[in-house]
């Protein structure tokens, strides 16, 4: 992908480069460098990069101006996520349907 194509994706997925790294898992400084032409990111990231524009600007991890994206830790401590368990575990046909979300998500990331 050239810089321009880096920046037409942070646009279409309305979101910064801090918030596309984060969302890939790597570091900022990384997609400031592909911006900029100083480096390229690997085949695994393009494609991890192609299945967000796919998925569109809800795919993206949103970061509040100076803050780090949310860790894991941080997610479990969240009530909406407990909120949601408590309602898959109240209806079964969404226990179905999450499983379901889950499966396919892993095999659209299977190397």
């Amino acid at each position: 992908m050239t810089p321009d194509e880096i920046r037409q994706l942070c646009q279409m997925l309305e979101c910064t480069s801090r918030e596309l790294a984060a969302t890939l898992g790597i570091g900022p400084s990384v997609v400031r460098g592909w911006q900029q032409g100083e480096t390229f990111p690997t085949k695994r990231l393009i494609a991890r990069m192609q299945e967000l524009r796919e998925l569109g600007p809800s795919a993206v991890v949103r970061t509040r101006r100076g803050r780090r994206a949310a860790t894991d830790s941080d997610v479990l401590q969240d009530p909406r996520l407990w909120h949601v368990v408590q309602q898959i575990v109240e209806h079964p046909d969404l226990l179905d349907q999450v499983v379901e979300l889950v499966e396919h998500n892993g095999k659209r990331r299977a190397p």
